[in-house]
């Protein structure tokens, strides 16, 4: 009490951990770390490990621009991220573990791979819409849905009218559909409003922005269907009648189709 003391050094404070970073993976060949533009951070550093314990630096990535960082498919790995804020690094985030997407045919507009920013509005239920729902859009121009999806091609699925605008489309970051325009004198629903064929079968990710066409910015979403090729990851079973009767004497004819539709298997042995 009393005394007078002098600090000659205070730690700094490490920044914070980064945000909205996530992780996709499709459980055979590749592994996506997905990370937002910074304000403050030059850089960003990813980290994996396959024990949940001990971590291994595995890229450093420019913050100045969202992006995505593509990594070898990894049997449980984990991924956690840190920031470069003034030449030092930040703590780190949370164990991320990554999100397997599945490979399907067909998704609704309600599904959880779809990302929508705010402005996105929900339809339905309604008869002639796909899962009788309907995602909407504002009628300012700006709004974004995105997904992660398994394919080699992909369908966009909604609804036109005289009241919709249109978009641009991106996949993996290149526009590949500029000024799609959805404006109609009828209204028309279950319309593919954009096709894309010809991509390397696996992981990608697609960017819906709106925008101003023909007066108006709003876009109906109602669904997205994929394209594959490749190695079955599962087979159906259907019945002729789709109906199970297996009474003594009886005899049922079944069909088998590898899923997703357009990948291929080996030999089916009944049994």
């Amino acid at each position: 009490e009393g005394e007078t003391y002098t600090f000659d050094y205070i730690p700094e404070k490490p920044a914070k951990a980064p945000e909205g970073v996530k992780a996709y993976t499709d459980g055979r060949t590749e592994t996506w770390v997905l990370y937002p533009e910074s304000a403050l951070a030059s850089e960003y550093v990813i980290y994996e490990s396959t024990d949940g314990t001990t971590y291994a630096e595995v890229a450093t990535v420019d913050a100045n621009a969202s992006g995505i960082e593509k990594l070898a498919y990894k049997a449980n790995a984990v991924y956690k991220v840190s920031a470069i804020v003034n030449d030092k690094e930040s703590d780190w985030t949370k164990e991320i573990n990554p999100y397997k997407v599945e490979a399907k045919d067909k998704i609704d507009d309600r599904d959880a791979a779809i990302t929508y920013s705010s402005g996105w509005g929900d339809w339905g239920p309604e008869s002639g819409q796909y899962m009788t729902t309907e995602k909407f859009s504002s009628n300012n121009p700006g709004d974004v849905a995105e997904l992660i999806f398994v394919g080699n091609g992909v369908k966009v699925i909604g609804m036109t009218s005289a009241y919709n605008g249109g978009y641009d489309l991106y996949i993996d970051g290149e526009l590949v559909a500029e000024n799609v325009n959805n404006n109609s004198s009828t209204t028309v629903r279950q319309v593919t409003l954009s096709e894309i064929n010809g991509l390397k079968d696996g992981l990608h990710h697609l960017k819906l922005v709106t925008k101003t066409l023909s007066g108006y910015a709003k876009v109906s979403l109602d669904a997205f269907e994929f394209a594959h090729s490749g190695v079955a990851t599962g087979i159906k079973v259907t019945s002729a009648s789709d109906e199970l009767n297996i009474a003594k004497g009886n005899t049922m004819q079944f069909a088998a189709e590898f899923t997703p539709t357009g990948t291929t298997g080996g030999t089916i042995t009944w049994s």
